[in-house]
C-alpha cells in the first residue's frame, strides 16, 4: 500500500475508484484554519496500489477514471 496526502479546499472532492469500478466520493466539509487564517485540509489516504484516488477536476467527463486515460 502507498500513502497519498493531498490538500483540498472546502467544497472540493476526492474520488476513490476501487478495482471493481465502484466509486466513493469524499467531499470536504470541515476546515481547520492555519496561523495565517487560510483554510487547511490535509487528507491522508492509505489504499492498495490498484485503487485510483483522483481529485474531482481530474475525472473524465463521464466521471470514471482520469481524463485522457484510455482503458
Amino acid at each position: 500500500m502507498g500513502m497519498l496526502v493531498i490538500r483540498r479546499k472546502p467544497g472540493e472532492e476526492v474520488h476513490i475508484i476501487r478495482p471493481d469500478g465502484t466509486v466513493e466520493r469524499i467531499k470536504v466539509l470541515s476546515v481547520v484554519y492555519g496561523s495565517d487564517k487560510k483554510p487547511i485540509i490535509r487528507l491522508g489516504i492509505d489504499a492498495p496500489k490498484d485503487t485510483q484516488i483522483l481529485r474531482e477536476e481530474l475525472l473524465s467527463p463521464d466521471g470514471q477514471g482520469a481524463a485522457g486515460n484510455e482503458s
